[in-house]
């Protein structure tokens, strides 16, 4: 009712009132899940098909497959995938292991907040030195504030190429 009342509509039953909430579930729906994205960055569990059916999955949507994985690698899982249901050779799991720790790893260098925090931190060691040297005695404290690390990495990365200056 509180809806119908807001957009200005007269809610004289409750078949308004029902519409309302139902576009409104169907907008909550279609907001993108951030915890499948959390997930991403941590190695799904390799002894198992489920597990290497989606690391092959997010490796193919990223396009990762191909460029981060060598043709053994890439059969290694394929034919694990077709075989196996349940990997229970140590040698196995941990040739799997290391296979799902490089994939993860180039997405996590391919993640933008990754980036903006590496490229930060080197921008905000260079500028708390030259402060130090101007006389600034809080300057090293500058370096361990992650919000100002993710703004001089964000702030570079937005920066048009033609006019950033070398790391």
């Amino acid at each position: 009712m509180r809806w119908a009342v807001l957009l200005g509509l007269e809610a004289q039953n409750d078949t308004v009132t029902s519409k309302l909430v139902e576009i409104l579930k169907a907008q909550a729906r279609l907001k993108p899940d951030r915890s499948k994205a959390l997930e991403l960055l941590t190695p799904p569990d390799v002894s198992s098909r489920k597990g290497l059916v989606e690391l092959k999955t997010i490796a193919v949507r990223r396009g990762l497959w191909f460029k981060v994985l060598n043709a053994l690698e890439r059969a290694v899982v394929d034919l694990t995938i077709k075989v196996v249901e349940r990997v229970r050779s140590s040698t196995l799991k941990d040739v799997l292991r290391s296979i799902a720790s490089k994939v993860v790893e180039a997405l996590r260098a391919r993640s933008f907040k990754e980036r903006a925090m590496t490229i930060g931190r080197v921008l905000v060691e260079r500028i708390a030195r030259i402060a130090e040297r101007l006389g600034n005695k809080r300057a090293r404290e500058w370096a361990e504030d992650p919000s100002f690390v993710m703004y001089l990495g964000v702030s570079w990365l937005n920066t048009p190429p033609m006019f950033r200056h070398a790391l």
